[in-house]
């Protein structure tokens, strides 16, 4: 098994683009793209791969967490405009990459991953989309911000992708819905997104006192709080100069209408979608996307588990996950 952990754009040692426009869904997408690109041109067998996307700093992954994980080498990939492709690799013998995991979804890959997992941590996505074979498409599984891109992998690269799952992501036709004055309960939680248009206020805020409302999350939202140990590199990721204006873009750049999805697409792929029932900000009405565009759906609730789901209880998520993207029927289970 080899785990693909890659930071997106803005994060870690990713490059950091100026202004919201770079930080859009095509280039994001584009990324991701070129990533798979770039696993499959390494890969020694032709087998189905999975990648796993979600849109906080891969690079806070403690220590506690990848334990037991084996070597670390450098991988190298060119890119467009002198952008390069970085690795970590840890773990066994090169093979197919199984696991793909931005941000909160390395807890996914981690969780997933043997003790004799080959893992891989691209630093630099490149921009360039590269041409991937249509016979290896990957699985995609998306956390909070990942699942967007989730969602925009099946509807733009739909060749490259074979299963969607989600986690606490809705569909973006449900999501624009939701940000709409028809639905102001669900709009006013989701208001926080629109302070995020104000320039420098949302770094200033989040940045003060050492990251503390960041610390709070981490500590408070989920069922068992994080490790102090995690924690404080979840800080340090987000210290570091730029991070957090980066982080910020992707909110930015959705909300001035970077991530529309125009005449919405059809989704032919068997999707699971898994939703936390103590989420504070989505509502478990948001979980389940419109049948005429994901006419092959599974959708699962948990109602104890909160937006840290994988974290709550990585036995009974990963146990769903796995058992998904390992089926080998044409039928949902």
């Amino acid at each position: 098994l080899r785990v693909v952990v890659p930071d997106l754009r803005g994060f870690g040692e990713s490059s950091r683009p100026a202004g919201f426009a770079s930080y859009s869904r095509r280039h994001v997408c584009a990324d991701v793209a070129s990533l798979i690109s770039h696993c499959l041109s390494r890969a020694t067998d032709a087998a189905t791969d999975v990648a796993t996307d979600a849109g906080e700093a891969a690079s806070a992954i403690s220590s506690s967490v990848v334990a037991g994980a084996g070597r670390t080498s450098p991988v190298t990939a060119p890119g467009e405009s002198g952008l390069r492709q970085r690795s970590s690799e840890r773990g066994g013998e090169r093979r197919k990459a199984d696991v793909m995991g931005h941000g909160w979804g390395a807890f996914i890959a981690w969780a997933m991953a043997s003790d004799h997992a080959h893992v891989i941590r691209p630093e630099n996505p490149t921009l360039h989309l590269h041409p991937t074979p249509p016979n290896l498409p990957f699985h995609q599984v998306g956390h909070g911000w990942g699942a967007f891109i989730a969602w925009a992998m099946a509807m733009d690269h739909a060749h490259l992708i074979r299963r969607v799952a989600v986690l606490c992501g809705p569909h973006p036709v449900v999501f624009h819905r939701c940000l709409s004055i028809w639905q102001p309960l669900t709009l006013l939680r989701y208001f926080y997104w629109f302070l995020f248009l104000v320039p420098c206020l949302p770094e200033w805020f989040l940045a003060r006192n050492n990251c503390a409302a960041l610390q709070k999350v981490y500590r408070q939202e989920p069922l068992r709080p994080l490790p102090p140990a995690d924690v404080q590199s979840h800080v340090a990721a987000f210290s570091t100069d730029g991070a957090l204006t980066a982080g910020i873009a992707y909110h930015r750049a959705f909300l001035r209408g970077l991530w529309q999805f125009g005449c919405p697409v059809t989704v032919p792929h068997r999707v699971l979608v898994l939703w936390a029932g103590k989420d504070k900000y989505a509502r478990p009405h948001m979980a389940v996307p419109p049948p005429s565009l994901v006419p092959n759906t599974q959708v699962v609730h948990f109602p104890e588990l909160t937006y840290w789901m994988m974290w709550d209880d990585p036995h009974q998520v990963n146990g769903r996950l796995i058992g998904f993207l390992s089926s080998t029927d044409n039928g949902m289970e």
